[in-house]
């Protein structure tokens, strides 16, 4: 399974949200009648003629931008002012996936049980969930791109999402956020074997030619993915393909529907003699536009086939799913943007030798703030992630096995390390820092189809930000009985936890230690949460132990299940636009 996303723990590439233009005029975003399609073009500019689709039709599905595209623009971690004069509120935030959704992308092995028709999603699961909802700050263009196709064939019940006939009119409902959501999550499930990398991602010619084969057949086969070089970074967007037009001997331009320009016929330029393309993309207004290009040797145009995203999809890393190898996933976003590798990452066996077996897994954009590996799970292992950029990296690092989601996040400077040792052999996860670097969060999410457990642990250390004074380390381990936290290394951290209970005949409890008084721990202290008996609805009984063997009762609190979201994504809305899942334009 390959894990980059369009659009943005994990995952994978960028998606370019469309900026801001201070549009603040607004209609009612009722979904009746015709969009207003004056002020769109007047807030997000006409095509140019030399980038619209010209010539002669060669290939057509039957899709008309002015009727069958979306009036809203691709959006971010909110509407933006793009948006407003469809009546969303600017600041407002988009809905994200749910466990409904998460339901029918995997089926029931995605609950732990499912209470009154509601699925309660296993840790392991749930932990995927809020990293895909803060990797959608990056953009939602994928699923944008994604519905509209499903749509116009018919994969995606019109009925279930709006009374409109016409896409046009569509509005931007909560049933179309969350369905867009869903869809945006399928890039997940794309290029599930090294194979379809390279049947996929193809030379303009051959791409022109799967077109020109299958638009005639009157639907939207593909999201089509472009990826260019901007700034020094790699950027990438998702648009849908509807027609081939020929400008003449060897030039043909591949009309797209771009979800950054509503209701607009625009068109790629491909030179066949040449093998190569090239695309203007949004740049930031008053700027020059961006033009994005590549050739038969880049292989950054490519089709992803609709038919890959519908359907129910495997969870690898789900209780049942069939053991075997695990995903590890890399990501993390420097201070500033600057070209180059954000970090270098080596997986190693636990005692540091190179580990055999280890495949690092094709990208849809292969970019430095997301990398991720196919790794054996028969086997302990440990990955060492060194930060190469000046001012501060954030990183977040997972490995999703069968049933397990073990979880850890840390904050670098130039030169910091951590190693993250992953114990799938003994239900245990443990980061250390050098003095460059700092943990932020480990986390251990464990299905086991009776009873679940969830545990987060937050760090941090107010000494680390004014010198290079060495932080301690953080485990996460399970013993019978009893999930424990045990501090070790040097130096002194200020912390607090989340621990869930998931259970088949009670469903979900929470409980939180204070933020506002921090627990403050030194190494060989250790917490101990009982969760043998730990009953539903309460919270439960948790000693801190200190090195010199003194005990403590540490006092947990009961969550409401909104401050349990909150705490939740935090390790991945911390990071921002350098979400595990990466941002850019």
């Amino acid at each position: 399974m390959s894990a980059r996303l369009l659009g943005g723990a994990l995952a994978l590439t960028v998606c370019m949200a469309m900026i801001p233009l201070g549009a603040t005029s607004a209609n009612a975003a009722d979904g009746s009648g015709d969009p207003p399609r004056d002020l769109i073009v007047q807030t997000y500019g006409s095509t140019p003629p030399e980038w619209a689709p010209q010539g002669t039709v060669i290939a057509a599905s039957g899709f008309d931008p002015a009727f069958d595209s979306f009036p809203f623009t691709n959006y971010g971690p909110v509407f933006g002012e793009q948006n407003a004069l469809l009546g969303y509120p600017a600041g407002q935030r988009p809905l994200g996936l749910t466990a409904a959704e998460v339901q029918k992308l995997f089926g029931p092995d995605a609950c732990t049980t499912i209470q009154n028709g509601t699925c309660i999603l296993n840790p392991a699961v749930s932990m995927w969930m809020a990293s895909i909802n803060a990797g959608m700050a990056g953009g939602h263009c994928f699923g944008i791109a994604a519905v509209v196709a499903g749509l116009f064939n018919g994969v995606v019940s019109r009925a279930a999402l709006t009374p409109s006939s016409v896409n046009a009119t569509v509005a931007l409902s909560p049933a179309m956020q969350r369905t867009i959501a869903q869809w945006f999550a399928t890039q997940q499930f794309v290029l599930a074997d090294d194979d379809l990398m390279a049947a996929d991602f193809l030379p303009p010619d051959q791409l022109v030619n799967q077109l020109v084969r299958f638009l005639p057949s009157g639907q939207l086969p593909y999201v089509l993915a472009l990826f260019w070089i901007e700034g020094g970074r790699q950027a990438g967007h998702g648009i849908t393909p509807y027609a081939v037009y020929s400008r003449g001997p060897d030039l043909v331009d591949i009309a797209v529907y771009d979800n950054n320009y509503p209701l607009q016929a625009r068109a790629i330029h491909v030179d066949l003699a040449a093998n190569t393309w090239e695309y203007e993309v949004f740049a930031t207004p008053g700027e020059p536009a961006t033009i994005a290009s590549g050739d038969a040797d880049s292989l950054n145009l490519g089709l992803i086939p609709l038919s890959q995203l519908t359907g129910r999809h495997e969870c690898a890393f789900c209780a049942l799913a069939p053991e075997g190898r695990s995903l590890l996933m890399v990501s993390g976003a420097a201070d500033a943007d600057v070209a180059g590798k954000a970090f270098d990452v080596r997986v190693r066996t636990a005692d540091g030798q190179p580990m055999r077996g280890v495949r690092e897994l094709p990208q849809l954009s292969p970019d430095s703030t997301s990398r991720s590996f196919s790794v054996p799970t028969s086997a302990d292992y440990r990955v060492e992630i060194e930060a190469l950029q000046p001012g501060t990296t954030e990183i977040a690092v997972a490995s999703y096995a069968p049933g397990d989601a073990l979880t850890a996040t840390f904050t670098a400077r130039k030169g910091g390390v951590a190693d993250v040792s992953f114990r799938q052999l003994v239900d245990r996860v443990q980061i250390s820092t050098n003095p460059k670097a700092e943990a932020g969060m480990v986390s251990m999410n464990r299905d086991r189809r009776t009873i679940d457990y969830s545990l987060m642990m937050f760090s941090g250390s107010k000494a680390w930000a004014k010198a290079d004074t060495p932080t301690p380390d953080l485990v996460v381990r399970e013993t019978k009985g009893a999930v424990v936290v045990d501090v070790t290394g040097n130096g002194v951290t200020e912390g607090a936890l989340l621990i869930s209970r998931i259970s088949p005949a009670t469903g979900v409890t929470d409980a939180i230690s204070s933020f506002d008084r921090p627990l403050r721990l030194r190494p060989g202290d250790s917490i101990v949460i009982d969760t043998a008996t730990w009953r539903s609805r309460e919270a439960p009984s948790a000693v801190v132990t200190t090195a010199k063997g003194t005990t403590t009762r540490l006092k947990l609190m009961t969550a409401s299940p909104n401050q349990r979201r909150l705490v939740a994504e935090q390790p991945f809305g911390a990071l921002g636009c350098g979400s595990p899942f990466g941002c850019g334009r």
